[in-house]
């Protein structure tokens, strides 16, 4: 399926944040522990803006990615990673809540998961984090390191998302503990460690392909970094820009339209809108792309 929404063959879900889950961690689970750490754990940072320093033991380790695990409560965390030894006790536990356009959601403490009266994601998601002694036949150890992982498509950190959470969680957690253990990353800085992989070694034939796979999918999801004006053609040619005129949504690839029509289309419109909700990328990401074809477009 990856290779389908990689070439824009299914826009009917290419906004569904279950399948971009997915599709993205359902290849990382056939990855070594190595891949795991130097591509997703390593990105990392808690609410202190530190990196982790427990990788050189991941690698010794096993793990395995559960999606959407019911717990007690009825809750479903999108994923749950567990990294264990031989004897199948879990050194490390990671709830991760993946964000792609939604925001988080709020509950009704007098009726949705009232065990614990947290109308916050967050503050749900880290309680039961904390409160869970087994997942299937892993079991928790009482020295099991635990943390709370937020990825989102936020280009910086979500502070309100994070102070939120924190203002319920004080009762019952220290703050500092929260600090240490709530981490957050986003897709843009998954992009770029995947970047990193094209001139690394070690890796094993299979994982090299998924890791370009990975690249070339979030590339199509727009999660790549600004990296300057250097190469403006390339830029165009991988992006897909969507515009609204008098509420009709129409969408062009630089790659299937000439200069003068794209430079037409642009002078005519009435009224130019990006779409933030279908293109979720940053205000000057987003500019820059805008400016790059009206560019391109004067240029011939």
């Amino acid at each position: 399926m990856i290779d389908a929404e990689v070439k824009g063959k299914l826009p009917e879900i290419h906004h569904l944040e279950d399948v971009f889950t997915s599709c993205y961690f359902g290849l990382i689970k056939y990855c070594s522990s190595d891949v795991l750490n130097r591509y997703f754990l390593s990105a990392l940072k808690n609410l202190k803006d530190q990196q982790l320093e427990y990788y050189p033991q991941i690698v010794s380790l096993n793990f395995k990615i559960f999606f959407w695990p019911r717990l007690e409560d009825n809750s479903e965390p999108d994923l749950i990673i567990v990294l264990y030894d031989n004897n199948s006790k879990v050194e490390y536990l990671f709830f991760v809540e993946v964000k792609y356009y939604s925001q988080q959601n709020t509950y009704d403490t007098d009726e949705d998961f009232a065990a614990h009266f947290y109308e916050n994601q967050l503050s749900r998601e880290y309680t039961n984090l904390f409160s869970l002694d087994r997942i299937e036949n892993f079991a928790l150890k009482e020295d099991t390191k635990r943390f709370l992982v937020y990825l989102s498509a936020d280009y910086s950190k979500p502070e309100g998302d994070f102070n939120r959470a924190i203002n319920e969680l004080r009762k019952n957690f220290d703050v500092q503990q929260i600090c240490e253990t709530m981490l957050w990353v986003n897709w843009y800085n998954l992009y770029d460690k995947l970047k990193e992989s094209e001139n690394e070694k070690g890796l094993l034939d299979f994982e090299t392909n998924i890791l370009e796979d990975l690249e070339k999918y979030l590339h199509r999801k727009n999660f790549w970094s600004f990296g300057g004006f250097g190469n403006f053609e390339e830029i165009a040619e991988a992006t897909n820009f969507v515009f609204l005129q008098d509420e009709n949504e129409t969408s062009f690839n630089w790659q299937f339209e000439k200069t003068e029509e794209l430079e037409t289309k642009l002078v005519n419109f009435s009224m130019i809108i990006f779409d933030w909700k279908l293109e979720k990328v940053p205000l000057f990401q987003a500019v820059s792309k805008l400016c790059l074809i009206v560019h391109l477009g004067k240029k011939y």
